[in-house]
């Protein structure tokens, strides 16, 4: 395990392929993977985006898709018929070999 002032962080070659690519998005992605479960998915109510990533909706999401596009993770949006909006996020963090990376 990568280890910084106590925080787990992602295997190094994930965090160095989104530093270099997706540089606004490593926050997000280093947060995503603290709270993520053992089996490396997270499911996130809209509402409490603000809360547990400290930034908007918006922002995480673009966040989040950027990691999609680096084959990062995977996600699933629900959606609210009702208010015509996303309520809430599954996001499954790709984990290939750990070991390996570390």
């Amino acid at each position: 395990m990568n280890n910084f002032f106590n925080i787990e962080l992602p295997p190094y070659a994930y965090l160095v392929q989104v530093i270099n690519n997706h540089p606004l998005a490593a926050a997000t992605y280093v947060e995503i993977w603290r709270q993520r479960d053992k089996e490396n998915k997270i499911t996130i109510e809209k509402n409490e985006i603000r809360n547990k990533f400290l930034i908007a909706p918006t922002k995480f999401r673009n966040d989040l898709y950027q990691l999609v596009r680096e084959g990062l993770a995977n996600v699933h949006e629900s959606w609210d018929k009702e208010k015509k909006e996303w309520h809430k996020i599954d996001i499954e963090l790709v984990d290939f070999g750990r070991d390996e990376y570390e």
